[in-house]
């Protein structure tokens, strides 16, 4: 054939494969156009659709959390209710919606999770090793709507893995801000929405519409624990990290669908209430997106239930910033739920709390500091916050220090423990310092004083490391164990040259609030004044105490039946030896309850005492209780404890108990006295006069305090008081007629102490918040190990005694 011909078929052929391939081009990009038509209509249809099934009016969702717009097909709650994990959860959703109320656009489970695109699972990043990188000691605070961040996967088994796998989950909520109609009071009726009803306030009334429901969340929330509990308990019996997410692969793949959507519910549960990440992080990214989304539904849903407890939502504030340390959320979809909790007064606390705990535990702190920084209305509202909201002005001020880089005011801690290496076993009740030997003492609820001495180091062997690793601790001196049953109450040194401490100490019998903490049942004293003699007299001999007082007196209070006889016992201190030794005990009259303590440059000690009365409790020979006398007098006695004899006595020195004494200056002999009377009141002893009070301005001039006194300091010209409401004066003794400053804190202080930079550290139910002497402004807040309930720093101010329920510690104060 031509070779014309052969060329002219091959462009033939050319031209036809060319039309071809155009013609299928056009053909996909004609159906990608109209499936994207379909899904947005389908979008828009769900959404009306949903609106006129509950009765309400078209609303603008809004999808929050930083999360892109994707299209979202909702299922009606009947729906939702038959497919979701957890029927408890459904069947709260339920219970929120009102015929009034203008819907959410999922349940309230749903509402709660956000499933919007961004970036995939990643391994975590923190740490070496398998068990370092799920450690969650260091997950607390991220991101309750970092839920923003986390990719849509495709289970293997829809029905079973994720029920929602084909519904992208937003965290919408309508934009529309409805009128409340005012002759319904509190029921929620609505006006239809006109275009001017736009606002970003509806949170407010959809978290109105749930308190009734966090009633009932205390037996969800114990039953989410249980269940946890079981899988954590397979995980524990399965080994390593590595062999237990073994095992649960290996069950899985043995259940039915039904039974596989229990058991993810299940290691959801375990993953928040018990710390299980090590083992999860080793599953499939399919298995890991499905437990995202539990875990991340669950905490939200606790958190919203939780917004007006701050301390019960701090757990699940933990679990988000784990999420984020380990992948499963973003820093953008943290910081635009910040900025959502910020805009609404009942979750304010928590998007503080969440950029605390991030700065504090995720360390991705360069990351974060970035990321506000392309943030200014964030800053706005947090200067706002500060200006305008008191309550929430400590957790500003440590939002902003993080911010900054500021390092923070208390860090490295050594633990004081016991001569075994164990930490205390029962709480500490008062604490002594003295700076001429750089010395602190101690006092717990098992009657014990202990001196401690300076730190130490010690080798801990382990199996990995037989020499063992150092660790560095302070251990006891020196324990020296009250006599009579008594417990410190309160104590007090020489400050000059240290050479006594006065402890003021009340018998077993009277600390019935502490029972709990004691080594030992209370054993009821004797009604023969025999016996109570004879055991007195035991005492003395075994202590080699010289008691100050009559046996008959004494006698005379224990066939009372009450053994509220107090007792100051003083321990002496061999300048030559530097060694303690057991000195004078001052008995107290029965009925006498000691309250505070304090002393002068010499022998002379003030205590604050009350008197009580015996309230028999059953029938004759039955013990006794104490109950307070309102009516009683509250005096301060002066006792010369070398010599036993109470110098002098000022009755009715307050109108309730006394509860903080402190002397003027070291070399002074001013007293300072407050009370449960919310008073304080400034003494001068040397005066002849019935009530030498110096100066009633402090109890009785301008507002200063409202109720009981937690602590008394004085520097230079300042008197400092605190009290439990929270409230912090400042006094300028050139000028009495009212407080120099004042500012009230929104925690109680329990405990006040002086630091170097002229700084206090207060012990509150939030942590040690550091504040400036000059402003009274929080400028720090620790808040990493519990409660603080005593509080002390040595003479520099460089060091921080804090001792909470068995645990005592050392810290180091920064001088910034």
């Amino acid at each position: 054939m031509d070779p014309y011909y052969y060329l002219l078929a091959l462009m033939f052929a050319f031209v036809c494969f060319t039309l071809f391939l155009l013609t299928r081009s056009a053909g996909r990009i004609a159906k990608e156009r109209e499936a994207e038509a379909e899904a947005a209509a389908a979008a828009s249809s769900v959404r009306e659709g949903e609106s006129v099934a509950m009765g309400s009016t078209r609303v603008r969702p809004a999808p929050l959390l930083g999360a892109p717009s994707v299209p979202t097909i909702t299922p009606s709650l009947a729906a939702l209710a038959a497919t979701a994990p957890d029927s408890a959860a459904a069947a709260s959703a339920a219970a929120l919606v009102s015929p009034s109320f203008k819907v959410f656009t999922t349940s309230a489970a749903a509402m709660l999770s956000s499933m919007a695109e961004a970036g995939g699972l990643a391994d975590p990043v923190e740490g070496a090793g398998g068990t370092a990188a799920c450690s969650v000691a260091g997950a607390t605070v991220a991101a309750a709507a970092a839920a923003s961040a986390a990719t849509s996967f495709m289970p293997a088994r829809p029905p079973a893995i994720n029920p929602h796998s084909k519904v992208e989950i937003q965290f919408t909520l309508p934009t529309t801000q409805e009128r409340v109609d005012a002759d319904e009071c509190d029921a929620f009726g609505f006006e239809e929405e006109s275009e001017d009803d736009y606002a970003a306030d509806i949170l407010t009334q959809v978290l109105m519409t749930i308190k009734d429901v966090d009633r009932n969340n205390d037996p969800e929330e114990a039953d989410l624990e249980l269940r946890g509990k079981e899988w954590y308990t397979f995980i524990l019996d399965s080994g390593d990290a590595r062999q237990a997410a073994a095992a649960l692969k290996a069950k899985m793949s043995q259940l039915t669908d039904n039974e596989l959507r229990v058991m993810l519910n299940g290691l959801a549960s375990a993953i928040i209430y018990h710390n299980t990440w090590a083992a999860v992080l080793h599953l499939g990214i399919q298995e890991k997106a499905t437990l995202r989304h539990l875990v991340l539904r669950i905490v939200l849903k606790m958190l919203v239930a939780h917004r007006c407890m701050p301390c019960e939502a701090e757990k699940y504030v933990a679990v988000l910033v784990k999420m984020l340390i380990v992948g499963w959320v973003s820093m953008k979809g943290t910081l635009d739920t910040v900025e959502l909790c910020l805009q609404h007064d009942e979750l304010i606390h928590i998007g503080l709390r969440i950029v605390e705990h991030s700065f504090h535990k995720s360390r991705r702190v360069l990351e974060l500091r970035a990321a506000l920084a392309t943030r200014p209305r964030l800053a706005r509202r947090l200067a706002e916050l500060y200006a305008t909201e008191p309550r929430f002005e400590v957790d500003v001020a440590l939002v902003t220090r993080w911010w900054r880089g500021t390092p923070p005011t208390i860090y490295c801690s050594v633990p004081m423990e016991n001569s075994q290496g164990d930490s205390l076993s029962n709480p500490v009740t008062c604490m002594a310092y003295f700076g001429v030997r750089d010395e602190v003492v101690t006092g717990d609820m098992s009657g014990a004083v202990t001196l401690w001495g300076p730190p130490g180091s010690s080798r801990q062997p382990s199996a990995k490391n037989p020499l063992g690793l150092p660790h560095v601790s302070v251990r006891p001196r020196g324990v020296v164990p009250l006599p009579m049953n008594c417990v410190p109450v309160a104590m007090a040194g020489q400050r000059l040259d240290g050479q006594y401490l006065a402890i003021a100490g009340m018998p077993f019998k009277s600390r019935k609030p502490y029972s709990k903490y004691c080594g030992r049942p209370a054993v009821r004293p004797s009604s023969t004044s025999a016996a109570a003699t004879a055991m007195a007299a035991a005492d003395g001999a075994v202590d080699g105490a010289c008691v100050a007082g009559d046996a008959a007196s004494m006698a005379a209070g224990a066939a009372v039946g009450t053994g509220s006889a107090g007792a100051i016992i003083v321990i002496t201190c061999n300048e030559n030896s530097i060694r303690w030794n057991k000195g004078e005990i001052v008995m107290r009259p029965p009925g006498i309850a000691l309250t505070a303590i304090t002393a002068f440059r010499n022998s002379i000690v003030v205590v604050g005492e009350s008197a009580v009365s015996a309230a028999a409790a059953g029938g004759p020979g039955a013990a006794g209780v104490l109950s307070g006398n309102a009516s009683a007098p509250h005096r301060l006695s002066f006792v010369d404890v070398m010599s036993g004899s109470v110098m002098r006595q000022l009755p009715k020195a307050h109108d309730d108990y006394i509860t903080a004494l402190t002397v003027l200056e070291e070399s002074s002999y001013v007293l300072l006295s407050g009370g449960r009377d919310a008073a304080v009141k400034m003494w001068d002893p040397r005066s002849r006069e019935d009530t030498p009070v110096v100066n009633t301005a402090l109890c009785t001039g301008a507002l200063h305090h409202e109720t009981t006194i937690s602590s008394i300091h004085t520097t230079r010209y300042n008197i400092i008081t605190t009290d439990v409401y929270g409230a912090m004066v400042v006094w300028d003794l050139r000028n009495m007629a009212a407080p120099y400053k004042r500012h009230q804190f929104a925690y109680p202080i329990a405990e006040a102490t002086l630091i170097q930079q002229n700084r206090a550290a207060l012990a509150t139910t939030r942590g040690i918040m550091t504040v400036s002497l000059d402003t009274l402004g929080p400028q720090d807040l620790y808040y990493d190990k519990g409660i603080c309930t005593r509080l002390l720093a040595n003479d520099a101010g460089n060091l921080l005694f804090v001792a909470r329920e068995g645990e005592l510690d050392v810290f180091a104060v920064s001088n910034f």
